[in-house]
């Protein structure tokens, strides 16, 4: 009967320093926006003015998001949320190739590469 209570009483305390433990290490989660609007974020300020939603979701960075290879040629990519494909247009930026690990862009005629992270 005592080594019952014993192995009972042995329980709760490493129940409550266990639980303890892993309360004590629990990880803090962070929202990542991809560089886009927050959506928390009201749209309409404290003076009762409509935010410009356009320029909070106005993107310079591009974002490699995925990437769906095809060696034939008919690969699509994701870039800051949209489904592209070689040939289509960004804004100003057109993509000229998707390829297994980086998508290659003409920008302000200048050729450069996002690459998958």
């Amino acid at each position: 009967m005592r080594d019952s209570i014993k192995q009972a009483i042995l329980f709760y305390i490493l129940f409550f320093v266990f639980g303890f433990l892993c309360a004590s290490a629990e990880e803090q989660f962070v929202y990542n926006a991809k560089r886009k609007r927050d959506p928390m974020m009201p749209l309409v300020t404290p003076q009762g003015l409509i935010r410009d939603i356009k320029s909070l979701g106005a993107q310079e960075d591009l974002v490699l998001e995925g990437i769906i290879y095809d060696a034939q040629g008919k690969s699509l990519a994701i870039i800051n949320g949209q489904i592209i494909k070689a040939g289509d247009s960004l804004g100003k930026i057109k993509i000229l190739d998707i390829r297994e690990d980086k998508v290659i862009i003409l920008k302000d005629d200048n050729v450069s590469e996002i690459k998958l992270e």
